[in-house]
């Protein structure tokens, strides 16, 4: 019903001021703290929020205390929102671009193992072959990265381990078991076959946090596995993961791409792990579901695609 009048009102010109002001006090979680952001009065944006309520005949906010939440109506609204932003942008991108501009605005956000992958392989060509185009890569966690594709706030993403999510589509897909990493010197290294967790309890080891795709791996092997395993360093710096086990300083979990150069130097060894969790983890390419592609974006989701990570 909502959304068959969304688009009955979007056809008579649904206002974008009053459903910007929606998402801004959304994001804020208060009508104040819209306010503030957006520069106006909180009574400004209030009164365009109620308009906006009785244009769709619905309640769009739970009011409580200071603070403000979305109904399931605001949600379809603030979807609905995304869709067409989303959509205007790409088109004028898409505009600039039959003019022969080659213009464009590329978001791409991903965990931090495939930052080098995508700096090495891909922006270094498509950056000198689009200048034009502007490419803004970020690196956070892989929820992080889910939600803003799922919000249609960026238009690629690069997941490693992510939680199941029915608003992204998954574009390309790549298994990648997670592996003990040790020096090639280390004692576990010279052991045959494969390990549990139970042989890591007495080593030292740099893991990823947990609100990372791969750390969400760790505990739920753990968990599965009912052990606690020693964390000497937790860091986010892919860098600092290698750098300790090379050092000599321990172990760490990780897929074997991540330490492909080390391996091929002989400074690092594999060992597989007996955990269900932890050889099933996959990397994936995700975008926004049901969403026109500007050429830039094809672009460089084609040369993403065309990654180690997801070919075999």
């Amino acid at each position: 019903m909502i959304r068959d009048e969304l688009e009955s009102v979007s056809r008579s010109g649904l206002s974008e001021r009053r459903l910007g002001y929606l998402f801004a006090a959304v994001e804020a979680k208060s009508i104040r703290g819209a306010a503030d952001k957006l520069n106006i009065e909180p009574s400004v944006i209030s009164r365009q929020i109620q308009l906006l309520e009785r244009e769709l005949d619905t309640i769009l906010l739970d009011r409580h205390g200071r603070g403000v939440l979305p109904t399931e109506a605001a949600r379809l609204v603030l979807d609905f929102y995304r869709r067409r932003v989303s959509d205007e942008k790409t088109m004028l991108t898409q505009l600039e671009e039959l003019k022969g501009l080659q213009r464009g605005d590329v978001q791409i956000a991903c965990s931090e193992g495939f930052i080098e992958a995508v700096i090495e392989t891909v922006l270094n060509d498509f950056c000198v072959k689009y200048p034009n185009v502007q490419i803004t890569l970020n690196s956070m966690p892989v929820a992080s990265v889910m939600r803003l594709i799922a919000e249609e706030r960026i238009n690629i993403g690069l997941a490693f381990a992510p939680p199941p999510h029915n608003a992204v589509e998954i574009h390309a897909r790549k298994r990648h078991p997670l592996y003990v990493i040790a020096r090639h010197d280390h004692p576990l290294a010279r052991q045959e076959g494969s390990l549990t967790l139970q042989n890591l309890l007495t080593h030292s080891l740099c893991l990823v946090p947990q609100e990372f795709g791969i750390g969400q791996l760790i505990k739920s092997a753990e968990h599965t596995a009912q052990v606690d395993l020693p964390r000497t360093m937790i860091t986010n710096s892919l860098e600092a993961l290698r750098h300790f086990v090379t050092s000599g300083l321990g172990l760490t979990i990780l897929p074997k791409i991540l330490v492909q150069r080390q391996l091929e130097a002989g400074l690092v060894k594999t060992l597989r792990i007996r955990n269900a969790s932890l050889e099933a983890a996959e990397a994936q390419l995700v975008v926004p579901p049901r969403r026109i592609k500007s050429i830039a974006e094809s672009a460089v989701l084609k040369r993403l695609a065309a990654l180690n990570w997801f070919q075999n």
